[in-house]
């Protein structure tokens, strides 16, 4: 059952009043006197050369609910995904080009939230997309400028017709002292929010020891379940130049999905797992792939030449030239967690490039 209705899932039907076009009322040539594409003529022809075609062959697709966690517990932990066809997927983009109101849509909701700002200076508020995030500096056991922004927050979303979840909202501390004293919990309209070891942000596991073992580990177990389809091409005399196609689309993309965050700060055992990833993938290949360290080095000195080029970056500053203009100024750490990090790492990738 389709945890949405109360019918099975399957086929989303159209109405009945489904009307069908017939070749003889469509209009000659191009519809509008606008300049049309390629790709929305050749959709025009393909209809006008079929005698009858009926809309409701677009309009069906199948409604599938994706749990968004393991445990599921409402609706709300239930992300549907409507599978259309390849011919509607196709019309959409056509018709997204005529109608920018869904391209504009995440920019209208930014600037919606545009006077959401944080009025602490102890506390930065990140937004993306209808994520907000907020990150209070706690010192001295002072927790009252970050408790007085979350209420801020809530209170500005009820002021604002907007629902905050507060089922999804979690807390995470981070905390470096060796004696640590535990804080009260964090309520939101009365609801405690869920402190959490670990937490998902952006497509990254980030956990509150600032280590990435987690996130190497949950990359590394969906890598080894997705190997098993690359045996199958193999299984399937599928060439090589494919199955590596594969693996790159696949394989090689989640275990390089934000490189540059949290390779750097990475132990050696966790890099060792994901270099184990690659080199069962190169044996079902035959081929030799990429490994883990350089696909990290090319794509930190791309990231680095691409804030060099951006005069507005907030961190171009960190990448001053010397006098030679080949080399970078070295940056000062103390610490190691800031050494392996990925600015100093990028300017030491860049000189000895």
């Amino acid at each position: 059952m389709c945890p949405f209705t109360d019918s099975p899932i399957g086929e989303i039907r159209p109405s009945p009043d489904v009307t069908e076009f017939h070749k003889e009322n469509l209009p000659e040539g191009r519809v509008s006197t606008e300049e049309t594409s390629p790709e929305e003529d050749h959709c025009t022809n393909l209809l006008q050369s079929s005698r009858t075609f009926s809309t409701s062959r677009f309009k069906r697709s199948i409604v599938v609910p994706v749990p968004k966690k393991a445990n599921v517990s409402g609706l709300n932990d239930y992300r549907p995904v409507a599978l259309t066809s390849v011919v509607m997927k196709c019309l959409e983009r056509l018709v997204l080009q005529r109608l920018k109101g869904c391209v504009l849509s995440p920019l209208l909701f930014s600037l919606f939230t545009n006077d959401n700002v944080s009025h602490d200076p102890s506390v930065v508020i990140l937004k993306f997309s209808d994520d907000t995030t907020l990150e209070g500096l706690i010192s001295v056991g002072d927790e009252s400028g970050y408790r007085a922004e979350v209420a801020r927050v809530s209170g500005w979303c009820v002021a604002n017709d907007l629902d905050l979840n507060v089922t999804k909202t979690k807390e995470m501390v981070f905390d470096r002292r060796k004696k640590k004293t535990p804080l009260l919990p964090l309520t939101i309209s009365g609801e405690n929010v869920e402190q959490v070891d670990s937490f998902k942000f952006l497509g990254v596991t980030i956990s509150n020891d600032l280590s990435w073992a987690v996130h190497t580990d949950l990359s590394v177990k969906k890598a080894h379940q997705r190997l098993y389809f690359l045996r199958q091409l193999r299984k399937f005399k599928v060439s090589s130049s494919i199955m590596s196609q594969f693996y790159r689309a696949a394989v090689e993309s989640l275990l390089t999905f934000s490189i540059t965050v949290w390779y750097s700060s990475s132990c050696q055992f966790e890099k060792e797992k994901l270099e184990k990833v690659v080199r069962a993938a190169s044996r079902i290949i035959g081929r030799d792939l990429p490994s883990i360290d350089s696909l990290h080095i090319l794509r930190m000195m791309r990231k680095c030449r691409s804030i060099m080029q951006d005069p507005t970056h907030p961190a171009g500053h960190l990448f001053q030239p010397l006098l030679s203009g080949r080399r970078l100024r070295t940056l000062r750490c103390r610490t190691a967690r800031l050494r392996n990090s990925f600015y100093p790492q990028a300017v030491l990738a860049f000189n000895n490039r």
